[in-house]
Formats: C-alpha cells, structure tokens, sequence
C-alpha cells in the first residue's frame, strides 16, 4: 500500500484536472466540480495573514465620503423644505376653503373686498376676500386668498367658487 507523500505546507498534492463529484440524487448525467474556485490570492486573505486597510483604501474612502456627504446632505434638506412647504400649503389650502364657505354661506356679496387674519391660533396666516359679479346680475363670483411666508418668501393659495344669488321678490 502507498503512502500519499505531503507537500512543504502538509497538503496532498491534488490530482491534474478537475475532480467531479455525482450530481445530486444520484444522477450521473449532472457533473459539476467539487473544488471551490478561488479568485485572487488565497481568497479573501492578505499577504503574510494580515488583516486590516491599507492606507490607499483609506484614503479612497475618505475622498469617496467628502464627495458623496456635502451632496446627500444637500438633498435631505431640500427634501425636508419642500416638505414643510407642502405642509403649510396643505393647511392654507384648509384654512382657505373654510373662509370660502363662511363667505358663501353668509350671503352677504355686497362688500367688494375683505382681509383679516386667523387669530393667535394661526398667527402666520392672513386672509383677504374679493367678491365681484359675474357675467349676469344673480352670479357673483367670491375668491378666498390665503398668505403665508416661507423661508422669507411671501407664499398664496387662492380659490374661487361662483354663487347664485336668488333676487328679492
């Protein structure tokens, strides 16, 4: 019986060519290798069994973060000031159709135009009204404009309805 002679580093020396095992379940019509293909030098492990960064790799990735983090940070800012402008415009938007139905609702067409604010509740708000008719005597058309001011810029939503007044009898 021989004896398998080891190498310098205490390994068997492997066979010349890929070694197959059987497929699974037995099936001899699928042969795949049994070795695992190593890609770079002993896969994954430096030269001499360290382990860590060198310094180019640190380097890269430092220049890599200056670049990528000024520009994500950008972006979430600007995402988180549109977001609070979408915010005030949601409650402006609110505020203003509350106002168009008072408006509406008081039957009152006569004053031409109106203005005031939402009280200390709402202190950023201010409102003004117009009310002027429209093509015909008992249609009047009634505009609810809602400010605001958002980052030193003076921001409006306005929206209209047309009424039907009924003619005293």
């Amino acid at each position: 019986m021989a004896v398998p002679r080891l190498h310098a580093a205490g390994r068997r020396p492997q066979a010349a060519g890929p070694q197959f095992d059987e497929g699974t379940m037995g099936n001899s019509s699928t042969r795949r290798p049994a070795v695992a293909i190593r890609i770079g030098r002993m896969a994954g492990r430096r030269r001499h069994g360290h382990m860590g960064f060198s310094l180019v790799e640190v380097l890269a990735s430092l220049l890599l973060v200056t670049i990528v983090l000024p520009v994500v940070m950008r972006a979430i800012t600007l995402a988180a000031g549109h977001a609070a402008l979408a915010a005030k415009r949601t409650e402006a938007v609110a505020l203003a159709q509350m106002k168009l139905n008072e408006l509406t609702l008081s039957r009152d067409y006569s004053h031409q135009q109106q203005a005031g604010d939402f009280g200390p509740d709402l202190p950023d708000y201010r409102w003004e009204s117009r009310t002027e008719a429209w093509s015909g005597a008992s249609l009047f058309q009634v505009d609810a404009t809602v400010t605001w001011t958002h980052r030193g810029r003076e921001q409006a939503v306005t929206l209209t309805t047309v009424v039907f007044q009924e003619e005293a009898s």
